[in-house]
């Protein structure tokens, strides 16, 4: 942690911003990881402010601002910011749909069903997880049929299945 934080004095120092967004990303991952939900949110919106001042290209299409949405939905989430938490997943779906970035979207799809597990709305997470399956089981369902399910995806709907299953009393 101490090299991460020297790391970011240095980032500072050099005063360039495509290299900011990046570390903010990182930065924000860590601090989710570390329970640090409020900071987690300043460190992955500032990030993705810097990235769409500096960005060449399509900054939604930017590794940093992929990695930093999942975060951003646990620190919602976990902020009790529910709505948002949803509203975040929804849009970023959308533009995951828009970008045919498939593999990204498959993974948003089904983190819908964390909200519902927290609110307790088990049926609810469980519906969306089983909304997501014929995906894995039907190529010709998918946006594109040559995307198949990543395997961490399937290891969380196995996960957020058992969950609300188990809460269901099954």
């Amino acid at each position: 942690m101490e090299e991460f934080r020297d790391a970011f004095t240095e980032i500072l120092n050099a005063d360039d911003r495509r290299i900011l967004a990046p570390y903010l990303a990182d930065c924000g991952f860590i601090s989710t990881i570390s329970s640090e939900y409020r900071e987690a949110r300043r460190n992955l919106i500032q990030s993705r402010v810097v990235l769409f001042e500096t960005a060449e290209e399509n900054p939604y299409l930017n590794t940093a601002y992929l990695r930093g949405q999942l975060p951003l939905t646990w620190d919602l989430l976990f902020l009790r910011e529910w709505g948002e938490a949803l509203r975040n997943i929804e849009d970023l779906i959308a533009m995951l749909d828009k970008n045919a970035l498939y593999s990204w979207g498959q993974a948003k799809r089904l983190n819908r069903a964390w909200p519902h597990l927290h609110a307790m709305d088990f049926a609810g997470a469980l519906a969306i997880c089983n909304s997501t399956l014929p995906l894995d089981r039907d190529p010709d369902l998918r946006p594109a049929p040559d995307y198949p399910t990543p395997r961490p995806v399937i290891k969380m709907r196995l996960f957020l299945t058992g969950s609300a299953e188990t809460a269901l009393g099954n």
